[in-house]
């Protein structure tokens, strides 16, 4: 190690001067450091905050794939308050909240900033039947003087929602109700749906495929299946694995309003298929 002494003053000077330049160097190097940051910083304020990539109302909402439901039913469902930012949100916890809904099977959610815009493409559920959940479970199955309206009235006591070919309620009340619906299913079904639910798939993919129309089920009665068709009121008792046969039997039927007037018929009586038996009103 070199002796203090023994280092020169002209040493002293030019290391002293090397000590200013490397502490100058570190200023400005930590100055650029925190002007760059600041302005990334601001930058991504003033990117984020621009109002021309605000969305201000519904109709900057794009929906685009559904069928059924209307596009202001689909908007409704959507976790948006207005004004918002577009890059604020977040294209797939919007897709998630959407599908996490009774109507819609899959969603898929892209931003647009120039103009901006939200995208949703949406596939929904298709509804196949109008359910009407009776307030109470007894009540009187539908009379004569009703068998001839393919939809009957429908109490203001019962819960309307729809189903699905599977059974499952995708709309019963609450955000979504029918009347946002572009187009109903003509078939109505009657009934508690925890207890039809089990057979309803199988009652209903011999419905779809029956030639006979048929305009609404009614399973208040667990014993006894009656549904509403082209003929007039069909009861078809409890076994529904032989509804299959029932519904060929009376499409073998169809010339019976030419044989008997239909309004004496106050049920045709199918629970055994092999015995089809008119029960005339008295």
């Amino acid at each position: 190690m070199a002796n203090i002494s023994s280092v020169s003053p002209a040493q002293l000077a030019r290391r002293r001067r090397l000590v200013r330049q490397q502490r100058r160097r570190k200023f400005f190097h930590t100055a650029w450091q925190v002007l760059i940051i600041g302005s990334l910083t601001g930058g991504l304020v003033w990117f984020t905050t621009r109002p021309d990539w605000f969305i201000y109302q519904a109709n900057e909402v794009v929906i685009s794939g559904n069928q059924f439901l209307s596009a202001q039913a689909v908007k409704s469902l959507l976790p948006i308050t207005y004004p918002t930012s577009l890059l604020q949100l977040n294209p797939q916890e919007i897709a998630e909240k959407l599908e996490s809904s009774g109507p819609i099977a899959q969603a898929n959610v892209t931003r647009k900033l120039f103009p901006p815009k939200l995208i949703v493409e949406v596939q929904e559920k298709r509804p196949v039947a109008i359910a009407q959940v009776p307030s109470s479970t007894v009540q009187k199955p539908p009379s004569a003087q009703q068998k001839n309206h393919p939809i009957p009235p429908l109490s203001q006591n019962a819960q309307i929602g729809l189903l699905d070919e599977n059974g499952v309620w995708i709309s019963q009340g609450g955000d979504i109700s029918p009347d946002q619906f572009l187009q109903l299913p003509t078939l109505t079904v009657i009934g508690d749906p925890k207890r039809y639910q089990p057979y309803w798939l199988q009652v209903y993919q011999a419905i779809n495929r029956s030639p006979m129309k048929i305009y609404e089920i009614d399973w208040r009665d667990p014993s006894n299946l009656i549904l509403k068709t082209e003929l007039g009121i069909v009861h078809c008792g409890g076994q529904t694995s032989q509804l299959v046969e029932q519904l060929h039997i009376l499409d073998k039927m169809r010339n019976l309003p030419a044989q008997v007037n239909p309004s004496q018929i106050d049920y045709i009586d199918l629970k055994n298929p092999q015995k089809p038996t008119i029960r005339k009103t008295p």
